[in-house]
């Protein structure tokens, strides 16, 4: 059996013949089933002989020797003493060394997600190569792990062209839109081409272009309108706004990436609506709920239910064929996956089922990047966008630990959802359940625009810099290698005087420098987890009622402790009966403190906002030395026995003294 599983005769026809049927958009499963094999040996035989493209010749491999195009990865021919006794270790720069030796050319199938996956997945550990073997890597438009933390800005397929003007609807205009983030830290632009359609004239998908701009419904219509205009004056222009920014990020010195919605929602409570796409509404048998479509009383909030379910191969198939598109229009260094967009991917109940069919669609994009990588002569890297919290991923079949483990993704996005910003992600956890494969995926903490303290609130209510500060703070202090900004739009991401143009272009600049956003005043909200599968109950800590003496609790992760400046717990209590004359005091890591008059909140605030119902806003200025590095335990409780009262917002805000 051993001798049959190791040999390349066998193996390499049906490896070329699985990239045939790949190719078609049949799936994992389904190729192995054909092939007579399981899912785990193809994956193996993958592992051992790295993906074998249709344009490869077909070869002979010799026990004695090396030829120039393939060599099987446990070759006695090209192995070395292995590091660990009993385990396999593997060297794919020797298939470079063999080819070179050979007066081939340099197998192109040497990207970095290659070598990620050898040393991830076999359990053997690979040797640097050396001398010129070693710079045979592709180093162009890449950062390594090492890289300090930089910001990656989601541009969605609306910002520019709701920003913007008709005036600004030419080259330079667009160009402008790059030009804009050079001299910030913003290191990686991901341009969106999508929502249910694409702004670009696709072969593959409905485009924006034939909306027909007349029968757009309302709400939102005239901001409808206007966007469909823009992107058809631009086609007009002969101008492809993607090609032009991806070009300019290159001019520019900012890696280009594309993200794509993989289940976008955003008017499917329309049915009619020609934003959606003639796909989606011809079949609704591939919604999660496809009895949806005769609820006459079917609302916007309840917009999962029409989502895709991607149990339907015609679904998966549906989104292949975008992303292959991608790759083959635009030359980037990645694709993310966004699958937050929306979050809900299969049919109630099913979710956890799921995980293996997403398996097997990260693992065709895969493929897929490797194929550009050959052919673009540099790495086209993987990221997804996944559920803050790993256990919530996983229930919603978004298994991003195992897509870590098995090498499918470079760049991991654990991130809120939309509703809410969560300023708790648990990043050291997701390093911890990555493994030895945390050392070869780049882990970005997600932050949202948007800000709520519970379900029930109407919005839209917005974070400001400061408390993007306090984000920024908590995913670097607990691991993660960059920030991703979701919604941010530029010029200013929300209504003045939240934010100001002057004060994002400061967020900008100082952007993932810690050393800088610590030097800056920063707020530690209390908010909620946004994204979770179905049944689950969501674990919201406000609003908190304050009864008897006991206290109410609340853990707050405000990164390192400061050593200088002030720090003050910020409560908000909403009007129930005995408001003014309750006594409420408090106490952080079991240390008392002691209120103080609140003399008001700098303007624009989001804890002074209507829609959180304060009435009553109380401070307790907290000492340093109190403080821990990481997790702080508040407690807020009635002084004496009174009316019960009500907490509606908890923050901790932390001002450094200036100069120390």
């Amino acid at each position: 059996m051993k001798g049959r599983r190791s040999n390349p005769e066998r193996i390499i026809p049906k490896l070329r013949e699985a990239e045939v049927e790949l190719a078609k958009d049949h799936s994992v499963t389904e190729v192995a089933k054909k092939l007579g094999i399981s899912k785990q040996t193809y994956y193996r035989w993958r592992k051992e002989y790295g993906p074998l493209t249709m344009a490869q010749p077909s070869v002979s491999v010799s026990r004695t020797g090396v030829a120039a195009a393939f060599v099987p990865r446990h070759d006695p021919a090209v192995m070395m003493k292995p590091l660990r006794p009993g385990r396999r270790c593997v060297y794919a720069w020797a298939i470079a060394a063999a080819a070179i030796g050979a007066g081939g050319a340099v197998s192109q199938e040497m990207t970095d997600s290659t070598r990620q996956r050898e040393s991830n997945g076999t359990g053997g550990t690979q040797m640097k190569p050396p001398g010129v073997l070693g710079r045979l890597r592709y180093t162009k438009g890449r950062a390594g792990l090492d890289e300090a933390p930089k910001l990656i800005l989601n541009s969605d397929c609306s910002n520019f062209f709701v920003t913007h003007g008709p005036e600004e609807m030419t080259l330079e205009g667009v160009q402008s839109f790059v030009d804009d983030f050079v001299g910030t830290q913003v290191a990686y632009l991901f341009i969106n081409p999508n929502a249910q359609r694409t702004v670009y004239r696709s072969k593959v998908w409905d485009s924006y272009l034939d909306v027909d701009i007349g029968k757009l419904p309302e709400p939102l219509r005239e901001a409808n309108q206007r966007l469909c205009q823009r992107y058809q004056l631009l086609e007009r222009r002969g101008l492809d706004p993607i090609a032009v920014w991806v070009a300019r990020c290159r001019e520019k010195g900012i890696s280009p990436w594309l993200t794509m919605r993989m289940n976008d929602l955003h008017t499917v409570h329309l049915p009619d609506s020609p934003l959606n796409s003639r796909f989606w509404r011809e079949h609704p048998e591939y919604w999660r709920v496809p009895s949806s479509i005769n609820d006459d009383h079917f609302t916007a909030d309840r917009c999962a239910e029409r989502a895709f379910d991607f149990a339907h191969p015609e679904v998966r198939a549906y989104h292949m064929r975008l992303i292959r598109e991608f790759l083959e229009r635009y030359d980037v260094d990645g694709i993310d996956l966004d699958w937050m967009r929306f979050w809900a991917h299969f049919a109630p109940g099913r979710e956890r089922q799921g995980c293996a069919i997403l398996n097997d669609v990260m693992a065709d994009v895969r493929r897929l990047t490797d194929e550009w990588s050959r052919r673009r002569g540099h790495a086209v890297k993987v990221c997804a966008r996944v559920p803050s919290h790993p256990q919530n991923a996983r229930g919603l079949g978004l298994d991003g630990v195992a897509w870590a483990k098995q090498g499918l993704v470079d760049w991991l996005v654990p991130t809120p959802f939309w509703f809410t910003s969560n300023p708790d992600i648990p990043i050291e956890l997701w390093l911890e359940l990555m493994g030895p494969a945390s050392k070869k995926i780049v882990l970005a903490g997600g932050i949202e625009l948007r800000l709520h303290t519970n379900r029930v609130l109407p919005g839209p209510t917005y974070n400001d810099i400061e408390g993007a500060r306090g984000e920024i703070v908590s995913v670097l202090d607990r691991g993660a290698q960059h920030v991703y900004l979701f919604n941010f739009f530029f010029p200013t991401p929300a209504p003045g005087p939240i934010w100001t143009p002057a004060q994002f272009r400061e967020f900008l600049k100082d952007g993932a420098v810690l050393d800088k956003v610590l030097a800056k005043p920063r707020r530690h909200i209390v908010t909620f987890d946004d994204a979770l599968p179905p049944g689950v109950p969501v674990a919201c800590l406000l609003p908190a009622r304050l009864e008897g003496t006991r206290p109410a609790e609340f853990r707050i992760y405000t990164g390192p402790a400061p050593r200088s400046g002030r720090a003050v717990i910020r409560a908000g209590l909403s009007g129930k009966p005995g408001l003014d004359a309750a006594q409420i005091k408090a106490r952080i890591n079991g240390h008392p403190c002691e209120a103080v008059k609140a003399q008001g909140l700098p303007q624009g605030e989001l804890s002074v906002c209507d829609e959180f119902k304060i009435k009553r806003e109380l401070h307790f200025p907290v000492a340093p030395k109190n403080m821990n590095h990481g997790y702080n335990l508040v407690e807020l409780m009635l002084a004496k026995p009174a009316e019960p009262q009500e907490i509606v917002w908890v923050e901790i805000r932390i001002e450094p003294k200036q100069g120390a």
